[in-house]
């Protein structure tokens, strides 16, 4: 199976580069012909841009939709889906170092998506007020991004005792005194209403239908599929 995986992920990043020429193998046909990947309803989107040309190329696949990551890489670790899209590396790392699991990531890496820290009520990061009240993701990989990306726009500043794996306490300076409140992260975009800021992964901005290019700072991370 998971030589089976690994072909299809590698036909996957072929179409997302806009190259869709894979040798036919006979022998595996009847092996490839069902897959079952594991993704959230922002992932699937993408999924679905890629459905006809994997049809074409003799699958059949069946999105699994799960409303987190967790749930999604859970399932590939149980062998219940074939894959998942689209995780980054920390974060299946974290995962393989909690659950006893035993994925790995696909190469070449070629899909990326970022976060960023919008508002509702700001336009620039200087308009972020004193006590202001901003959602982080509650996940430990994106909440560590998240406090890393935060420290670079210089709201806060982190403890130099370690470089990743980064929680609330360890902010060693917080001079607007801003309250981070951590939530899963697609309700980050829903927050927006009542916040004064979030970080937002730019898919889940995409998906509400907002612009997600009027942000106040961002950063650009790894996403690729998993497999057993």
């Amino acid at each position: 199976m998971k030589k089976v995986v690994k072909f299809f992920g590698v036909m996957m990043v072929l179409f997302l580069l806009g190259a869709c020429t894979i040798p036919k193998n006979e022998e595996s046909n009847e092996e490839k012909k069902k897959i079952k990947i594991a993704c959230n309803q922002v992932s699937e989107i993408v999924l679905n841009a890629a459905k006809k040309d994997m049809e074409e190329k003799g699958y059949a696949p069946e999105f699994v939709v799960f409303s987190n990551n967790i749930e999604s890489l859970e399932a590939v670790n149980s062998g219940d889906v074939d894959a998942a899209f689209a995780q980054h590396k920390p974060f299946v790392q974290s995962f393989n170092q909690q659950k006893n699991g035993d994925l790995e990531l696909i190469k070449p890496y070629v899909y990326y998506t970022g976060i960023g820290l919008y508002s509702d009520k700001y336009k620039k990061l200087e308009e972020i007020p004193d006590n202001a009240k901003i959602a982080i993701m509650n996940d430990a990989m994106n909440r560590d991004n998240a406090l890393k990306m935060l420290q670079d726009a210089g709201l806060i500043s982190l403890t130099s005792d370690k470089k990743t794996g980064y929680t609330i306490l360890d902010i060693e300076k917080n001079p607007k005194n801003i309250e981070f409140i951590e939530i899963e992260q697609a309700q980050t975009v829903r927050s927006l209403e009542d916040l004064d800021g979030a970080v937002c992964f730019f898919t889940f901005m995409f998906k509400a239908g907002r612009d997600l290019t009027i942000i106040l700072f961002a950063i650009k991370m790894l996403l690729n599929f998993l497999v057993v």
